[in-house]
C-alpha cells in the first residue's frame, strides 16, 4: 500500500518532470548568438528524432546537439537550445545517446556573423551610394552578384524582404572554415526546384551538393519553411538547425566579428609580427628629432591599441543602414572586451567621464570637435615631442629648445639669466600640463562676416593661467624673437610673420586663460570672439567624449580659400553636407557611430572622382574594369532575375562625373 510520504514523493518527481518537459516545450531563454553556433556534440550531432521521459507520458521532437555532465543538449524546431537530466529520459533514449555520444568531435567556432536586412534593403542603399558616390557600378552590384552565380538564370521562390544570415565558421588559427548561408524563401518546395534547375547535382564523399562554377566549389543545402540553409561545408547544413530563428535587424548591414574564436597564442604570433613590421619601418624613417619623437609615440600608440584589440578585445562589431526619410547613412562600429581585462577598464573608465564641453551648442558654428579622455602614456609623448613644440615655435619663433639652447650659450651677456629662468618656468609649466592625466579640448571652427576662417581651441587645465603668465615672461625678458602683446582682459596677441598664404594666420594669435581653461585663436580681427568664451560658463551638455559636429557647406569655402583647386566641389556639396561623430560608452566596449548626409556622401564621391585612378576607371556604362560576372555599367539585364528581384529596378546615375578641379 502506497504511503501518503510515498505518494507525496511520487507527485514531487512527476510534478518535476512536467516541469522540465514544459520548459523543454516552450523554449526556455535564448542562447546568444555567439553560442549558437555548432558546439562539441557527436557523429550523430543534428540528429532530429523524437524524445521522451521516463514516464512515457511526455514526448518532444528535437535535435541531438551533444550529451555533456550528465545534460543532454537539444534543439527544439524553432531554433531554441535547451538541455535535460540523461537519467530524466526513458531507457531507449538514454541508451540512444550513450551509443551515439561516443564518438565526439569538435565543432569549428563561429569566427564572423553578417547579417543583411533583406535583398531589397541591399538593393535600396547601393541606389542610393551609387548616386551620392556617382559610381554607377554600385547600383548593380549586389544584382549582379546574383546574375554572376546564378549564369543569368532567375532565383524563383528567393524572398527579397527577409533577413539573409551569412555564419563564417574558422579553426582555432582563424582560418576560415566553412560558410553558412541562411537563405530566406517562399515556400521550399519552390526554391528547392529552383536550385535544381539553376544548379548542376554533384555527389561527393560528404554527400549530394550542388555545382556553382562561379565559386568554383560544391555547396550543400537543407531546406526548412522559412529559409534554406547553404555551405560548402557539409557539416554546418547537418548540424544546424533546419529553420533557424529569424535575426532582430537593427541595420541593413550587420557584421559581427568574434576575436576569441581564435586562439591567443595565434593572436599573439599575428601581434609579434605587427611589431616586427613596425620596427622596421621606425628603422628606415629618418627627420627631426621632434618628428621621430612624434613618429615614435604614434607607433607606441597604434601598438597599443592593436594589442588591446588582439588580446583583450571579445568581438567586434560593424553596422551600416540608410535612413530612407532623411537618406542619412548611419554607421556604427564597436568593440567589446572582456571582462576583467585592462581593456575593459579602459571602456568603464570612458564611460565615467562627463566632460564639460562650453562651445558644442553654439549656432553660429560651422564645425565643432571635443575630446575629453583620460591621457595615456603614449599620448603625453605625442603632445610633449610634437603638439607643444610645434604650437610654442609658431608663438615664440622658434621652438623652446632653440630658445634655451641660445641664451644658454649667451649667459655671459646681460639679462641671459633673467632670459633663462623665464624659459625654464615656461618648460616647468608645459610639462604640468604634458603629466596632467586628463585631457580635454575642444575645437571651434567659424568664419568672420567677411567668410574668412576662424578656429578657436580649448583645453582645460588647472593652471592655464600660469602658463599663459609663463609665456609672457619669456617675450617680456626679451627671450623670443616676436612680440607678444598682452590687453587689459589678459589677452596675449602674438603677431605673426606678414605675407603667410595661411588664411588662419593672417591675424594675430590669441591666446587667452580662466582659472582652469586655456584659449588660443587663429584668424581672429579682434578679441570679441575669445572674450565671449572666456565668460562662457561650462555646463553639462551630455555629448560624448568624443565628439565632432561638421558642416561641409558651410566649412568648404574655408577648405576652398586654403586650397584654391577645390572650390569647385562646393556645388557637389550644395545646401547639406553634415557629418556627425559621437564615441559612445557601452556597458562592456565603445562605440564609434557615424552620420552623414548626401551633401557628405556627393562630396566623397566626387572627390574619388578626381581620382580615377583610384577606381580603375569603374562606374561609367561600357568601360573595361569591372569583375568577370558583373554587367556593364551595374544595370542587371532585363529578364535575368524573377519578377520579385526586378520590382527593385537600378536607374541610371546622372550625371555621369563629377565636376573637375581645375588643371594647376
Amino acid at each position: 500500500m502506497t504511503t501518503w510520504r510515498t505518494a507525496r514523493t511520487a507527485r514531487r518527481v512527476w510534478v518535476v518532470r512536467l516541469v522540465i518537459f514544459l520548459v523543454v516545450a516552450l523554449g526556455a531563454g535564448h542562447a546568444p548568438a555567439q553560442e549558437r553556433a555548432p558546439k562539441p556534440g557527436s557523429a550523430a550531432a543534428g540528429a532530429t528524432r523524437t524524445w521522451t521521459d521516463i514516464t512515457g507520458k511526455f514526448s518532444r521532437e528535437a535535435e541531438f546537439l551533444k550529451l555533456e555532465d550528465g545534460q543532454v543538449h537539444i534543439r527544439l524546431k524553432g531554433g531554441k537550445e535547451t538541455k535535460i537530466p540523461l537519467k530524466e529520459l526513458s531507457k531507449k533514449d538514454r541508451d540512444w545517446v550513450r551509443s551515439n555520444a561516443a564518438a565526439a568531435v569538435t565543432a569549428k567556432p563561429v569566427g564572423s556573423r553578417i547579417v543583411l536586412r533583406s535583398y531589397q534593403a541591399i538593393v535600396e542603399d547601393s541606389v542610393f551610394l551609387a548616386d551620392a558616390l556617382k559610381q554607377q557600378l554600385l547600383a548593380g552590384a549586389f544584382p549582379g552578384l546574383f546574375v554572376s552565380l546564378t549564369n543569368g538564370k532567375p532565383l524563383d521562390g528567393f524572398d527579397v524582404t527577409k533577413p539573409i544570415v551569412i555564419t563564417v565558421h574558422v579553426d582555432e588559427k582563424g582560418i576560415p572554415a566553412g560558410t553558412l548561408v541562411a537563405v530566406p524563401v517562399q515556400g521550399k518546395e519552390r526554391f528547392q526546384k529552383t536550385l535544381d534547375v539553376v544548379f548542376p547535382r554533384k555527389t561527393t564523399p560528404a554527400g549530394r551538393g550542388y555545382e556553382i562554377a562561379k565559386l568554383g566549389k560544391t555547396v550543400y543545402a537543407k531546406p526548412g519553411e522559412g529559409y534554406f540553409l547553404i555551405s560548402d561545408d557539409a557539416n554546418l547544413v547537418r548540424n544546424a538547425a533546419a529553420d533557424p530563428p529569424p535575426p532582430v535587424t537593427v541595420s541593413d548591414v550587420a557584421i559581427e566579428t568574434f576575436n576569441t574564436a581564435v586562439s591567443e597564442d595565434v593572436r599573439r604570433a599575428g601581434l609579434a609580427q605587427f611589431d616586427a613590421f613596425t620596427a622596421m619601418i621606425g628603422a628606415v624613417t629618418s627627420g627631426s628629432e621632434g618628428a621621430r619623437h612624434f613618429q615614435n609615440a604614434t607607433q607606441e600608440g597604434i601598438r597599443s591599441m592593436v594589442q588591446s584589440l588582439a588580446i583583450e578585445a571579445e568581438r567586434s562589431t560593424v553596422e551600416a543602414s540608410l535612413d530612407p526619410t532623411t537618406k542619412m547613412m548611419n554607421v556604427a562600429v564597436a568593440v567589446r572586451a572582456r571582462s576583467g581585462t585592462p581593456l575593459a577598464e579602459s571602456f568603464a573608465a570612458y564611460g565615467a567621464l562627463r566632460p564639460r564641453f562650453v562651445s558644442a551648442a553654439r549656432d553660429d558654428a560651422h564645425g565643432w570637435v571635443g575630446v575629453s579622455v583620460p591621457t595615456s602614456a603614449a599620448g603625453r609623448s605625442m603632445i610633449e615631442g610634437f603638439v607643444l613644440p610645434t604650437a610654442m615655435e609658431m608663438v615664440l619663433g622658434k621652438s623652446l629648445t632653440d630658445l634655451k639652447q641660445r641664451v644658454t650659450e649667451e649667459i655671459g651677456q646681460e639679462g641671459q639669466v633673467d632670459k633663462l629662468a623665464a624659459i625654464t618656468l615656461l618648460e616647468e609649466e608645459l610639462d604640468r600640463l604634458v603629466a596632467a592625466g586628463h585631457l580635454e579640448e575642444e575645437m571651434l571652427f567659424l568664419t568672420d562676416d567677411a567668410g574668412a576662417p576662424q578656429v578657436v581651441t580649448r583645453i582645460t587645465h588647472d593652471r592655464a593661467r600660469a602658463i599663459v603668465a609663463a609665456l609672457g615672461s619669456v617675450v617680456a625678458a626679451g627671450a623670443a624673437e616676436g612680440t607678444v602683446v598682452p590687453d587689459g582682459d589678459g589677452i596675449l596677441s602674438v603677431p605673426v610673420a606678414p605675407g603667410n598664404p595661411n588664411p588662419l594666420l593672417a591675424q594675430p594669435i590669441r591666446v587667452a586663460a580662466t582659472a582652469d581653461t586655456l584659449f588660443i585663436a587663429h584668424g581672429c580681427a579682434d578679441t570679441d570672439l575669445i572674450k565671449s568664451l572666456l565668460t562662457a560658463a561650462p555646463t553639462s551638455t551630455n555629448i560624448p567624449p568624443i565628439s565632432a559636429r561638421l558642416d561641409l557647406a558651410r566649412l568648404w569655402p574655408i577648405v576652398a580659400r586654403a586650397n584654391p583647386s577645390l572650390a569647385s566641389f562646393a556645388d557637389v556639396v550644395g545646401g547639406s553636407g553634415n557629418v556627425r561623430a559621437d564615441v559612445n560608452a557601452l556597458t562592456d566596449g565603445m562605440e564609434l557611430r557615424v552620420s552623414a548626409d548626401a551633401g557628405a556622401m556627393r562630396l566623397l564621391g566626387a572627390l574619388g572622382g578626381a581620382f580615377p585612378q583610384i577606381f580603375g576607371g569603374w562606374g561609367a556604362p561600357g568601360v573595361p574594369g569591372a569583375p568577370p560576372g558583373f554587367p556593364p555599367g551595374g544595370a542587371p539585364p532585363a529578364g535575368l532575375l524573377p519578377p520579385s528581384i526586378q520590382g527593385f529596378p537600378v536607374p541610371s546615375i546622372t550625371p555621369p562625373g563629377p565636376p573637375q578641379p581645375p588643371a594647376p
